[in-house]
């Protein structure tokens, strides 16, 4: 289902700010205003560019279509701007140099909830003087037309190969990443199931060195992903999940990173949204903000704030004790419009929450030192103007535009000419529909600063990365080969693949499947693998060649494995009745799909050599071809649970079998290195996956979980409550 959300603040009454809680603080001055007739602006921050190494001027988007840069100095338009796109905008811009040519390139998303997710929209590139280098107009091939783009762009080399790239969310069912030439990048589209209000972060999740993709949405019942609520994943270059958290509410809050607990390793931290909530069943998570580690997207801690968190949570050292803290305004509920300053540990600074003056946030806070007394002060946009608040116990130091206009995006705060005086830009709409821009400026440069430990705009900075420390524009590291095999992936039922340790992922499946994904199979190389559905359709990714396939094939029973030759340019399947299909240089060895079996089978595994295989059946049978040998089997044991997988030793003299339970069966050659058969799991066992030594093993659970033995690294796990089919693993793990 796509979302189609209005999120309109009306404007309050004029406010005084005779409080109780106010306290004395210097107010910056008007510099300049400028209004902009029939310009409505809501959730498009006023972000900074510098076109020429002199004063910033300031980019936004309106409702009218227009991408508008006013003169920093003045306020006035620049030769040139503003430039219409083909709908709304709601999106915030990115800045960066993305062809190398010395000029700064400007990305903005077209397209908002308040139209119909088919109306139109996609992504510009706009060059500095207004002419447009690229559109990319965001076709969803799963609802058959152009969806908008109300999230924002987020600029960095996210492939490893020297060239940035620009990742988006959209209002229809898939997710972009595309190169500066608006080519999609290996990979992408990567089907979500709905809509994408929020804007990525970029960060390294997985540690090796890369910058992958951090993303929150939506997510429908009865689709392919199949869960009510929303979720955040982060996501390789090429368009593979590492991990994946739900939620029970789509989260519309922007997921930002950073070390908030002083542990040297980052956190991902976002609200989640409003639509679940005003459903029938209601959403528990609509007013929590969430805390995951960056690595395994465990949940490190939640806190319920009593109203929704649809604004994206900014990171800043606001109680001054060298550590960021997370500073979030929430929106409707009984605790609405209050501003919320949480330290790392899920307690809270002291003297917040904190009521807001100007009722509802929708926008991000902005942080710096408003005050120069050490700490990250807070400037806070509502419905009834532009609030500060100290850092120091949350007192009001004072407000801007007050009664005037309502503001739903993030300020900017910066020193715009080079004058060492702290500015501030905010950007709203009047109770008639205009438009207004404001620049205000603090009287002497020790009245305010930005300080160390800021946010001082939406997402941080002008490439929106949503990271305290940003990863690189461009990056190429080299990754030794014998690296890539300190891992394993996991493969879900709707195709995504999920690389943990040094794997290495080539993409998912990025289209809607006829039928599930049962098996992964990686090649001999590592740098590519296939997937195969249960109706025999193979996937194929990075090296892994395409030989064939029986998706055309009215098949007897469906396929349930599949294992690759040893030269990596053939494979076999294998399917419920032991039926065997061969394609490339796997050879037919066999079958027992003309026998009766007792049990199905449930599982393949090839030989060294590649002349022989085995398969089993879910009660331990096994059935030997070729140079395979039989070394035993449970089909004459009465089983706790059913056998789900089975692995062959590197000598291919021995094997492992393993059960739903985590019972680990071995014979020949294959030692005995541990089970989960006495623990009580979340989820059944669906895999094994052995080390290149032979002297352990990983089992992969349903939902994600992992389980280690012997040699066997621990590399993490994902959540995905119950859609896991299969994992591979990596040589020299």
């Amino acid at each position: 289902m796509i979302r189609k959300i209005s999120l309109a603040v009306g404007l309050m009454g004029a406010l005084s700010l005779l409080t109780s809680n106010h306290v004395s603080a210097a107010a910056p001055s008007l510099k300049w205003s400028r209004d902009l007739p029939g310009a409505v602006i809501r959730e498009s921050s006023p972000m900074p560019i510098n076109f020429d190494g002199g004063s910033k001027d300031i980019i936004f988007g309106a409702h009218n279509g227009q991408v508008y840069i006013l003169n920093g100095d003045t306020g006035n338009y620049t030769p040139n701007w503003p430039q219409p796109t083909v709908r709304p905008i709601n999106s915030s811009a990115s800045s960066a140099d993305v062809d190398g040519d010395g000029k700064l390139d400007i990305f903005i998303g077209s397209g908002t909830s308040d139209t119909d997710h088919c109306s139109g929209g996609g992504m510009y590139r706009f060059a500095i003087n207004g002419s447009i280098k690229r559109y990319t107009p965001t076709f969803d091939g799963s609802i058959n037309c152009i969806s908008g783009v109300q999230s924002s762009p987020v600029i960095g080399d996210t492939n490893n190969n020297n060239q940035p790239d620009i990742a988006f969310g959209t209002l229809g069912l898939r997710s972009w990443s595309i190169n500066p030439d608006g080519n999609q990048n290996v990979g992408w589209p990567m089907y979500w199931d709905d809509t994408q209000f929020a804007t990525p972060a970029l960060a390294d999740a997985n540690g090796d060195g890369v910058t992958d993709i951090i993303m929150g949405g939506d997510s429908t019942p009865g689709g392919v992903v199949d869960h009510r609520g929303g979720m955040v994943r982060t996501v390789t270059g090429e368009g593979s999940v590492i991990w994946e958290y739900r939620v029970d509410e789509m989260v519309r809050s922007s997921p930002v990173v950073g070390d908030i607990d002083g542990d040297g390793v980052s956190e991902v931290i976002f609200g989640t949204g409003n639509y679940w909530a005003s459903q029938p069943g209601g959403a528990r998570d609509s007013t929590k903000i969430f805390v995951l580690n960056l690595r395994t997207g465990q949940l490190k801690w939640s806190k319920d704030l009593g109203a929704q968190t649809l604004a994206s949570p900014a990171l800043g050292d606001v109680d001054g004790d060298g550590v960021r803290d997370i500073v979030i305004g929430t929106w409707q509920g009984p605790q609405a419009g209050k501003i919320w300053a949480i330290k790392g540990n899920g307690a809270m600074v002291p003297g917040f929450p904190r009521s807001s003056a100007g009722g509802i946030v929708l926008g991000q806070v902005s942080l710096a030192d408003l005050n120069n007394d050490g700490r990250q002060d807070i400037l806070v946009p509502t419905g009834g103007g532009v609030f500060a608040y100290s850092g120091n116990g949350g007192g009001l130091l004072w407000g801007i535009r007050q009664g005037v206009a309502s503001y739903q995006n993030s300020p900017y705060i910066g020193d715009i000419d080079g004058n060492g005086k702290l500015d501030i830009v905010i950007a709203g709409t009047r109770p008639n529909g205009t438009g207004i821009v404001d620049r205000y400026e603090f009287s002497t440069a020790v009245e305010a600063r930005l300080g160390n430990a800021g946010w001082p705009m939406f997402h941080g900075d002008d490439r929106l990365t949503g990271n305290v420390t940003p990863p690189p524009l461009r990056q190429n590291i080299h990754i030794p080969p014998g690296a890539k095999g300190r891992g394993y992936m996991m493969a879900s039922k709707t195709g995504q693949v999920y690389c943990f340790g040094s794997a290495v992922c080539k993409g998912s499946v990025t289209s809607p499947l006829t039928r599930p994904i049962v098996d992964i199979a990686s090649v001999p190389n590592k740098n590519g693998y296939w997937m195969v559905a249960s109706d025999g359709g193979i996937f194929s990714f990075g090296d892994a060649g395409f030989h064939g396939s029986t998706g055309n094939i009215t098949l007897n029973k469906p396929i349930v494995g599949m294992a690759a030759t040893p030269s990596g340019n053939g494979y076999w399947m294998v399917a419920s009745d032991g039926g065997i299909f061969s394609f490339g240089d796997a050879g037919f060895h066999g079958s027992t799909g003309n026998i009766t079996l007792n049990k199905p089978i449930v599982g393949m595994a090839a030989t060294p050599s590649g002349n022989g295989y085995w398969m089993v059946a879910s009660d331990g049978g096994i059935f030997s071809f070729g140079d395979a040998g039989f070394h035993g089997s449970t089909g004459n044991i009465t089983l706790n649970k059913p056998i789900v997988g089975m692995a062959a030793t590197p000598s291919g003299n021995g094997y492992w079998m393993v059960a739903s339970d985590g019972g680990i069966f071995s014979f020949g050659d294959a030692g005995f290195h541990g089970s989960t058969g006495n623990i009580k799991l979340n989820k059944p066992i669906v895999s094994i996956i052995k080390t290149s030594t032979g002297n352990g093993y990983w089992m992969v659970a349903s939902d994600g979980g992992i389980f280690s033995f012997g040699d066997a690294g621990f590399h993490g796990s994902v959540n995905v409550g119950g859609g896991v089919v299969s994992g591979t693993g990596q040589a020299g793990d």
